[in-house]
């Protein structure tokens, strides 16, 4: 390893981010974590890196974020769409309805129960989802509840699931195997990094809409420029007035939404726009 720009190891990717910060690119931040998933990281900088990324404010960078992302989606497995005669594009819209989690409002599992509702009506959904790292379920825990073995979904089967039922569940830990150490990693620290978020912007599919939910109105415009930048169009990000990851049926719900174009609009909704009166959180706990 030479000592210009040849940073591919994490050791010289923290040297850097520690050292040099106002060098540290998201090309650099997208190596570190190419690193960590090639399982070349000990648990030390692993933490190391996870801390620097957050007093490096990467958390607040849409390109950072985008990098992260996208680092994660080159190394995920591959689900497969195709199924029998039918490709990707025979399925229509693929849609998916997602959050980051970490509002601390304790509603229940809105985005999985939306989905569900959403398949009713017609829409097929690839919901992208996890177990709970740092609250009481994630979406996982919540169908495995219900009964559903999630951990016989393969990839192979995701095709299938979608001509026969419009709806699968793509467990992440399914995808991203080699990120199960950094998983448990980031919810031991105690303060939200980079990846924390990641979630919501690495579904396998791809889908081609999606409604994603941010636990801070400061990180709805920074969630939709990294998206922006990783080319997602057609997709809604929002974020309650109260920082709820979903939309509110109490009040206002903040939306930016990355049109076709490119373009972010920021507009806000309300429950009345929708002919149904405004409720407590509470009630939706």
């Amino acid at each position: 390893m030479n000592g210009t720009a040849d940073r591919s190891h994490l050791k010289d990717i923290l040297k850097h981010l520690i050292l040099e910060p106002e060098g540290f690119t998201p090309e650099h931040a997208a190596s570190g974590l190419r690193s960590i998933m090639r399982g070349e990281a000990s648990d030390a900088q692993m933490g190391g890196f996870l801390t620097a990324l957050k007093m490096r404010g990467a958390e607040r960078d849409p390109a950072m974020i985008a990098a992260l992302a996208q680092e994660m989606l080159n190394n995920a497995l591959v689900p497969h769409i195709e199924f029998d005669d039918k490709a990707r594009e025979d399925f229509g819209v693929i849609a998916d309805i997602v959050g980051t989690g970490g509002d601390g409002w304790n509603t229940f599992n809105v985005s999985t129960t939306s989905s569900l509702i959403a398949v009713a009506a017609g829409l097929t959904v690839t919901k992208h989802g996890s177990r709970a790292f740092s609250s009481n379920y994630g979406s996982a825990d919540f169908l495995e509840g219900l009964g559903c073995n999630l951990s016989a979904v393969m990839p192979s089967h995701v095709g299938k699931f979608l001509k026969e039922h419009r709806c699968c569940f793509i467990v992440a830990g399914t995808y991203y195997s080699s990120l199960h150490r950094v998983m448990k990693m980031w919810s031991e620290l105690g303060f939200l990094t980079p990846f924390n978020i990641l979630g919501p912007l690495t579904n396998p599919v791809v889908p081609d809409r999606a409604v994603i939910g941010v636990n801070s109105k400061a990180l709805g415009p920074v969630m939709a420029e990294a998206l922006r930048i990783m080319g997602r169009r057609n997709y809604a990000v929002v974020c309650g007035d109260e920082n709820l990851d979903e939309i509110s049926i109490a009040g206002d719900t903040h939306v930016w939404h990355i049109q076709e174009s490119g373009e972010i609009k920021n507009y806000t909704i309300r429950p009345r726009d929708f002919g149904v009166p405004a409720h407590p959180l509470s009630e939706a706990a």
